[in-house]
């Protein structure tokens, strides 16, 4: 979305940050490698919400926001403070877009997703590596999910902002 114009704020957890931006299987530092590729454009901050100022400031932030996209497993937005209600009633015209491994709602909608698992799951993987002694170092399925993620915000965007009501986009990687 910023390579097409978007300003985005990428919050990120205190201390830790974006894992992928030191981690990769073998605990390589990527340095200036795919995170900065995948992430190009976009601000950076650290913000907890676990802390007072933590929700204000993200408040504030969704307050002027077209887009709030997230990562967590169903109900860890609400459990922080951030229903898809109190989103709106901040923003009546705000595009919420979850990423989740197996969507919302369903017997796996709690479980993490690993982009390993989805390719397995596909058959996929069997294709990459018939063998199954490799893991394979690019993760598809994740920019997959990424690619249906934005592809359904721009949808949304196209609604004329007078006639746009606030949304929430639901996007499982098992399904991208």
């Amino acid at each position: 979305l910023s390579s097409m114009g978007a300003k985005v704020i990428k919050v990120e957890q205190p201390g830790v940050g974006d894992y992928y931006r030191v981690q990769i299987p073998e605990g390589i530092n990527l340095g200036g490698g795919f995170f900065e590729n995948l992430h190009a454009g976009h601000q950076s901050i650290t913000l907890d919400l676990k802390q007072p100022s933590g929700p204000a400031i993200l408040l504030k932030l969704i307050k002027t926001a077209d887009v709030v996209m997230e990562s967590f497993r169903p109900g860890t937005l609400q459990r922080l403070g951030f229903s898809f209600a109190k989103l709106k009633k901040a923003n009546k015209k705000i595009i919420l877009c979850s990423i989740t491994g197996y969507g919302q709602k369903g017997p796996k909608s709690g479980l993490a997703g690993h982009d390993l698992n989805f390719l397995a799951d596909s058959g996929l993987y069997s294709l990459l590596d018939p063998a199954g002694t490799v893991i394979p170092d690019f993760q598809m399925v994740d920019l997959a999910a990424g690619y249906e993620a934005v592809l359904a915000i721009l949808q949304q965007l196209t609604v004329p902002k007078a006639k746009r009501r606030a949304v929430w986009l639901d996007v499982s990687m098992q399904s991208a």
